[in-house]
């Protein structure tokens, strides 16, 4: 689905909330991923008095559901998207994992880490961190 749709579809869905129960909103936030959710968290903290419309085409996560690290990441939250044809792959393509819902990608637990290097410790961090 390309984006173009999704974003008539949340101006449609915004025109209606606003047409049949009068509300506005100050901000409203299309994609509540990992940016998308501490933004609307924060817009809408109780200091603040500002009302926040946070959309997402997908659904929230059950909160029964396994950790999918070991499965097969394709089905009703996943955009299905593929990289261009790799020259070092022989032409193959590779596949990127995607959720579409509350939390987005970052929903994915793909039970990886990746240590900084030496050198990003010693320069970026303050003395007393490390």
């Amino acid at each position: 689905m390309n984006t173009n749709w999704f974003l008539a579809l949340a101006i449609f869905y915004i025109n209606y909330i606003f047409i049949i129960t009068g509300q506005e909103f100050d901000f409203i936030i299309v994609g509540v991923g990992s940016a998308g959710s501490i933004m609307a968290a924060r817009l809408s903290e109780p200091d603040k008095n500002w009302s926040v419309l946070a959309l997402d085409r997908g659904s929230p996560r059950n909160s029964v559901q396994n950790d999918t690290w070991n499965e097969d990441l394709s089905g009703v939250h996943d955009p299905n998207y593929f990289s261009v044809a790799q020259d070092y792959l022989l032409g193959r393509l590779v596949r990127n994992p995607r959720y579409y819902g509350i939390g987005g990608t970052a929903m994915i637990n793909g039970m990886t880490a990746v240590a900084p290097s030496r050198y990003l410790l010693d320069q970026l961090w303050p003395f007393g961190w490390k």
